[in-house]
C-alpha cells in the first residue's frame, strides 16, 4: 500500500505541524478566545432583524416548532442502550420529512472519517460498513479527491467525493433514487494554513439576492470560494449535475448528501447554499462539531430554506469548545449557529435543539467552562474507534495512530 500522505507521517510535509504542536497550538488559540470573550462580549446576544421579508427568529415560525416539541429539547432516553453507546431508537419525532437517525449519522460520520485520510490511495476500495445498515454502498471506482493548494501547503483544503447507490433490499437514505446521489465529505482543520484561514474572524457579505443582509466568516468563504471550481469539475466527472444540466437516460443526478467537521463543517455549509443556486438538489446533511458560519441574518435564511425543507443536522458532542467559536459577539461583527442542532451528551444520549443557540444543547456550557476539554472536539459515539478525526482505513504499522484537532 502507498505511504499515507499525511500530517501524521514520519516525514511531514511542509505546512504541517508535530501532532502535539497541533494540540499546543489548537488549546493556545482556544484560550485566547475565552479571554477575549470576557473582554469583548456585552450583555446578551438579541439578534438582528431580518429583511426582505424573511422571517426572523422567533418568529411565529420559529413558535411553531417549538410548540411541537413542548417548549425544548427532545431528549431520546426511552430506549434500552448499552454504556457509550448512541441511542437508536426514542420519543415521537416532531420533524416532518426525515428524522434524526443514529444509523444515518454513523454512516455520515464515516464520511468524514475517511475526509482525515487525505489523498490515501487505499480510499479508492473503501465500502464504508456503516453505509450497508442504511442501505447505500460508495460505487466502486467512483471516488474522486478534491484538493486546493494554499501558501506553502500544497494540500490545506481536501473533499472526499463519491457516487453512492442504493443496494439489496434495505432501507435505503431518503430520496436516494435509480440515480443516486454524490456525497461530499469536507475535512476539517490539519495544517497550518487552516488554522489561519480558523481565525480570519471578520464577516464577509454572502451575497445572493435571496440573502440579503447576509455575512459569514471570511476565513471560511475563501477557502470554499478557491476550492469550488474544482469541485464543480469532480461532480461533472462523477456525473453530478445541476438539474437544468441533466438529460433523461444519462444515469447523472442532481442529488447530492453533504458532511464535514469542524473547519469542513463549516465550509460544508456555505457549500450547501452555493450548489443550492446552481442547482443542485442538496438532499441530507450532518455535519460534525461545527463553528458558527454566519450572522443572524444567514441563520434565519439558511433555517428557512434547508432545515424546513431538507434534513440538515448539525451534531455537537458535549463540551466541544470549537462549536463557541466565533464568539457570539466579535468586534464589529455577530455570529449565530445555524439549525437544526443534534447534541450528544457525555453518555451517549442524543437531544433534538431547533432553536438558534439553544441552552438546552451545547449552549448550556460557555466557552470558558469548556477551553480545557479540546478532546471532546474529537470525541463522537458515531465514529469507529471513538475519534470522528480518525481515518476509517487502519493505520500502516509504520505510522503512528493520527492525533488531529
Amino acid at each position: 500500500s502507498p505511504a499515507l500522505i499525511r500530517c501524521e507521517s514520519p516525514t511531514p510535509r511542509a505546512g504541517c505541524l508535530p501532532s502535539t504542536a497541533r494540540r499546543a497550538m489548537g488549546a493556545a488559540l482556544l484560550r485566547t478566545a475565552a479571554l477575549a470573550s470576557a473582554a469583548m462580549m456585552v450583555g446578551s446576544f438579541d439578534g438582528q432583524s431580518l429583511r426582505g421579508g424573511v422571517p426572523a427568529a422567533g418568529s411565529s415560525l420559529d413558535r411553531g416548532v417549538g410548540a411541537r416539541l413542548g417548549g425544548g429539547a427532545v431528549v431520546r432516553d426511552d430506549s434500552t442502550q448499552a454504556s457509550g453507546t448512541a441511542t437508536d431508537a426514542g420519543a415521537h419525532d416532531p420533524r416532518p420529512l426525515w428524522p434524526f437517525d443514529v444509523a444515518l449519522a454513523r454512516a455520515f460520520a464515516a464520511f468524514t472519517q475517511a475526509s482525515y485520510c487525505g489523498p490515501d490511495q487505499r480510499l479508492l476500495s473503501w465500502t464504508c460498513e456503516p453505509c450497508d445498515d442504511v442501505g447505500f454502498q460508495v460505487v466502486l471506482g467512483s471516488v474522486r479527491f478534491v484538493e486546493h493548494s494554499e501558501f506553502f501547503e500544497p494540500k490545506s483544503t481536501f473533499i472526499y467525493a463519491a457516487r453512492v447507490a442504493k443496494v439489496g433490499n434495505r432501507r435505503a437514505m431518503p430520496s436516494l433514487d435509480h440515480g443516486g446521489a454524490c456525497m461530499l465529505a469536507f475535512r476539517g482543520t490539519v495544517t497550518v494554513t487552516n488554522w489561519l484561514r480558523d481565525v480570519q474572524v471578520w464577516a464577509r457579505p454572502l451575497r445572493f439576492p435571496w440573502c440579503e443582509g447576509c455575512r459569514v466568516e471570511a476565513g471560511f468563504l475563501t477557502v470554499l470560494q478557491r476550492v469550488l471550481p474544482r469541485l464543480l469539475l469532480a461532480l461533472e466527472d462523477l456525473g453530478c449535475l445541476p438539474e437544468g444540466r441533466r438529460s433523461a437516460g444519462d444515469n447523472s443526478t442532481s442529488s447530492l448528501f453533504i458532511t464535514g467537521h469542524s473547519l469542513g463543517a463549516a465550509v460544508a455549509t456555505l457549500a450547501m447554499c452555493v450548489l443550492d443556486e446552481a442547482g443542485y438538489q442538496v438532499r441530507l446533511s450532518y455535519n460534525f462539531e461545527s463553528p458558527r458560519v454566519g450572522n443572524q441574518a444567514f441563520a434565519s435564511v439558511f433555517s428557512k430554506v434547508f432545515s424546513r425543507q431538507i434534513p440538515v443536522y448539525r451534531v455537537t458532542h458535549w463540551r466541544d469548545p470549537v462549536v463557541h467559536l466565533p464568539l457570539r459577539r466579535m468586534f464589529l461583527y455577530s455570529y449565530v449557529h445555524v439549525n437544526d442542532e443534534v447534541f450528544f451528551d457525555r453518555d451517549g444520549m442524543w437531544h433534538l435543539c431547533p432553536r438558534q443557540e439553544d441552552p438546552h444543547c451545547a449552549g448550556r456550557f460557555r466557552l470558558l467552562g469548556t477551553i480545557f476539554s479540546e478532546k471532546q472536539h474529537c470525541a463522537s459515539p458515531l465514529a469507529s474507534q471513538g475519534s470522528i478525526c480518525e481515518c476509517p482505513i487502519p493505520a500502516l504499522t509504520s505510522l503512528p495512530a493520527a492525533i488531529l484537532l
